[in-house]
Order: structure tokens, then sequence, then C-alpha cells
């Protein structure tokens, strides 16, 4: 469970102080909490006067209980008298302790291996889930690859290039590509998951790979990608059940323009002309589900960003937002974090830290809460009612379509 927290800290470059969210605990079962700790996005500060970022100097205890793992970074390491390294460590594992379900107790979490640099922490990490340092190097060689090719302007360039390095573009470089995209789909940015997706096909063929290995880690990443309205249409006439027809029409709602209902309406008039009477209903019929899924996820949509917004509109405006997110818990979702992560992001663009510190501080306190929600309800022996956020779903698909 991640416990969000603020510090005071000062900026190593301007020395203004300044409140930071923190997370101490790093719960290495929660994959977004995982992928954040180890590319170094957690416990990192941006200074409201000078705008520079850095690293929050603080203990961290990273734990996972399916592999029994505890781990503790203590900043400063040789550097700091064995009492207060002996009494963060104390702080961490006891808080963890207590948070915990008494079955799930066990007495190597009070009893972590301690680190003197984070990167030898990652070390660990990654060699526990059986990414050797081998591996590693492997996939940061491929990872600088992919940022080369990603950049490249024309597919002429891009098809010489990736003819060059033929031999490298195996499983590997299209399981860092591939996760690339997902990880950017779930960061808020989808322009560079997309672009990932398009250049994938071209890729795919100067690499000569099987395709079967393309289709293996989508389906192992429960990768979704739209190549074009005929395949949209395609797979609508194909679903298999409700989600999967809903799932769709989200993922594709872009495509479903004037372009899409013409091929629509040429296919009834083909239909018409060849006189197959039970198409031309069956197609009809498609038409008017696609419509009207279309127009509920619309309304639904608009719906829960105008709840986000009141909230958030509340939360600001109050003088003790703690409390009014204690007592609307059951309205932060999905929407909330998208709408607060989107005027976030605008207010670093429009030059206003404060401001985007300031949601950023709201997004950890909500996520706090929803932790603690269900680490009580899980105490308490209730079932887990799973709040609609990316804190405790599992990695969602990856929507992705195309043009």
């Amino acid at each position: 469970m991640a416990v969000q927290q603020v510090t005071p800290t000062v900026c190593p470059s301007c020395h203004a102080q300044f409140n930071a969210p923190i997370q101490p605990l790093i719960d290495g079962q929660d994959p977004y909490v995982k992928m954040a700790f180890l590319q170094g996005r957690i416990n990192v500060a941006q200074c409201p006067q000078c705008h520079n970022v850095s690293p929050v100097q603080i203990p961290i205890l990273y734990y996972d209980l399916e592999k029994e793992l505890a781990l503790v970074f203590v900043p400063g390491g040789l550097n700091v008298a064995i009492e207060a390294q002996e009494k963060a460590i104390g702080d961490l594992t006891n808080t963890l302790f207590n948070q915990l379900e008494p079955k799930k107790r066990k007495l190597y979490i009070l009893n972590p291996k301690q680190f003197l640099k984070l990167e030898t922490m990652f070390d660990t990490i990654l060699e526990a889930d059986g990414i050797t340092k081998e591996m590693r190097q492997a996939q940061k060689g491929k990872l600088e690859l992919l940022q080369d090719l990603a950049t490249i302007k024309t597919p002429t360039e891009l098809k010489a290039k990736a003819e060059e390095h033929k031999e490298e573009l195996d499983r590997t470089f299209f399981e860092v590509l591939t996760n690339m995209a997902q990880v950017s789909n779930v960061e808020g940015n989808p322009q560079l998951a997309q672009h990932l997706i398009t250049i994938r096909p071209l890729l795919v063929e100067a690499s000569g790979i099987d395709m079967t290995i393309i289709d293996e880690i989508d389906a192992k990443l429960g990768l979704l990608i739209l190549k074009d309205k005929p395949d949209l249409l395609k797979r609508l006439s194909q679903a298999q059940n409700e989600q999967e027809f809903t799932e769709l029409i989200a993922t594709g709602h872009t495509m479903l323009d004037y372009e899409f209902f013409q091929a629509m309406a040429k296919q009834i008039d083909d239909a018409t002309a060849q006189g197959n009477h039970q198409q031309v209903t069956e197609i009809k019929a498609l038409r008017s589900k696609i419509l009207d899924t279309k127009s509920a996820l619309e309304e639904e949509s608009k719906k829960a960003f105008e709840a986000a917004s009141d909230l958030l509109r509340k939360i600001f405006q109050s003088n003790n937002p703690q409390q009014v997110l204690a007592e609307n818990l059951d309205k932060v979702n999905q929407p909330f974090f998208s709408l607060l992560s989107a005027q976030a992001q605008q207010a670093q663009q429009q030059n206003q830290p404060e401001a985007a510190q300031a949601m950023e501080m709201v997004m950890q306190m909500a996520m706090a809460m929803l932790q603690e929600q269900t680490a009580q309800e899980a105490q308490q022996g209730v079932p887990e009612q799973t709040p609609e956020t990316p804190v405790k779903e599992p990695p969602p698909k990856i929507h992705i379509a195309g043009m």
C-alpha cells in the first residue's frame, strides 16, 4: 500500500524552501508505483521558484510481499550515524508492519536489506524479477535504438535506418517498443503511444520477424490496436459480447465520423443492389447499435467529467481540501484523476508551478486515502470495493486507434 506524505525540502539550486509530496513506502506489487519508482519519478519535486526538478532525499522502504522482499535505502549512507539510520529504518518497517493484515506480517519485513545507493536497490529489484544485468544492458541498447528510430520524420528514412539495424529488431526490441507505448498511454502521452504503434508495422516489415511474435506481445500486455476504420467496423461486427463492443466504441470513437458512416451506407447500398435483404438488415442494426452506444458513452463521459470538475472546484475553494476529499472519496475515480492530471499539466505549461504543485499534492492525498480505505477494508474482512482509479486497478489495456 502506498503511503504519501508531505515534507519540507530545500531546493539544491536556489535554496528556496517548500513542501514536497513524498512516498517513503514503495509497494512492489503495485505496477504503477513500481514502474514510477524504477524510472525515478517518485520522490522528486519541482521548486516553485526556479522550477528545478530534483530528488527528495528521504529514507525509502521497498517491499514485495509475494517475493518476500524488504529493501531499504537511507540517504547519506555511511555519513549518517548508526543510531539515525536505525531509527529511520525502524520507523519505516514499523509503519509498514502495522498497516499489514496480521497474516501478512513476516519477520523479514523488520530486517530489510540496506542499500547505500538507489541504483543498487534497483538492480536487486529487477534481478528478483528475473531480469539479469545482461538482459538490462540489452534492453538499454534496444531502447536507445528505438529512441533514434522514433525521431525519424519520413517513412523512407525510417525504413532505411531499420534495415541498417535489422539484426537488432528482434523480440526484445518489439517488447521494449510495445511496453513504451503502453507506458506512454497510461501516463497521459497518447501522441507518443500512437506514433510508436504507427511505426511498428514498418519496423516489423523491415525486421522480417514473425507476426505471431507481435501478437504474443500484444496479448501479454492486453494491447488492443485499431488499424483503421475498416478494421474497427470489422471488429465491431464480430464482437463476441457487449463488453467487447463497448470497448471498441470507446477506443475508436474518434474514427466514428462522417466517413465511417458513409462507408456503412455504401455497404447497405451494395447489399440492396444485390438483393441481400438480410445483410441490409444486419448492417442497419449494427449502425443503430454503434450510434446508440457512442451516444451513451459520450453522455456518461460528460456526466463523469462534470462531476469531477465540480469536486475539484470544491476542493480548491475549501480551506480544508483533505476533509472535502474524505467526504467525497466515493467520487474519486478515473475521470477525477484524468481531469486533475490535465489541469496540472496545463498549469505547468502556463508557468504556474504553485498551482501545479497544489494539484499534485491533491492527487497524492487522494491516492493515499484510497489506499488507506482499501487497507482498512482488508483488515476488517470487508470485500474489497475497488475504486475506479489507476492506483488500485491492474494495468489497463492500452487501447490505441489508428487513423
